[in-house]
């Protein structure tokens, strides 16, 4: 088994242990766990009679009797946010405490690199989702890239990347943003959810392993090399 096996198996049993005390039924301990993709939901439309069974983990009064969370290796947008899509959609009331996605182990993480800048690589809201976890100083790739003229050699004949739906450009995360990569240098990447474009991921990537550690100005600005090393 992986760190990441092992971390990501604490992770479930701790969360589950935590939702114990949200049962009726104290005595008895019952937790269910269930995917979403494909077992509860198709797209943004409940299979079979999946609202109606996860109603039945509740009793009469709208209280939960059994714990359950869903469990996935889907992302891109905070677990806070999935919540209220899977309430909405399935008409029971689910919290964000009750979402696990393939990047909330990350979570475990964030006292390491807290203040330390990170790229956050993935459609959807990959930035977003890190920042919700208590990191400080997170651009998603797609931003970080953007420093960078030359970073990627094919990039000037992919314009439809910035058209897709998975492109992250927050107004607000781009008003709170302090972070200068060309004086600091990225210290880890966190693969959030699927790329939307993996050759100018990888480039990005290898150019930040790789680069020399040396400052120069913005117009000739190149990625830092990570003290964490390999």
């Amino acid at each position: 088994m992986t760190a990441f096996s092992r971390t990501r198996s604490l992770f479930i049993r701790t969360y589950l242990l935590s939702l114990r005390s949200l049962s009726a039924e104290s005595c008895i301990i019952r937790h269910r766990a269930f995917d979403i993709d494909g077992v509860i939901l198709r797209g943004d439309t409940p299979i079979g009679g999946s609202p109606q069974a996860l109603k039945r983990l509740y009793d009469d009064s709208g209280a939960l009797r059994i714990p359950y969370v869903f469990l996935t290796n889907g992302g891109g947008v905070p677990e806070s946010k999935r919540a209220t899509e899977l309430s909405k959609l399935l008409g029971v009331p689910i919290f964000a405490s009750q979402v696990i996605q393939g990047h909330s182990p990350f979570r475990q993480l964030v006292n390491r690199f807290e203040n330390e800048l990170i790229i956050a690589v993935g459609k959807g809201e990959p930035a977003t989702v890190m920042s919700e976890y208590g990191f400080k100083n997170v651009l998603s790739i797609d931003e970080y890239a953007s420093y960078f003229k030359h970073i990627d050699p094919l990039g000037q004949y992919k314009n439809w990347t910035n058209k897709l739906a998975g492109y992250e450009r927050s107004s607000s995360r781009e008003e709170e943003r302090k972070t200068d990569p060309c004086l600091q240098r990225v210290e880890a990447v966190f693969i959030v959810s699927d790329s939307v474009d993996w050759s100018r991921d990888i480039q990005v990537v290898d150019t930040v392993e790789e680069a020399v550690d040396y400052i120069l100005s913005r117009e000739a600005c190149q990625p830092h090399h990570s003290t964490h090393g390999k």
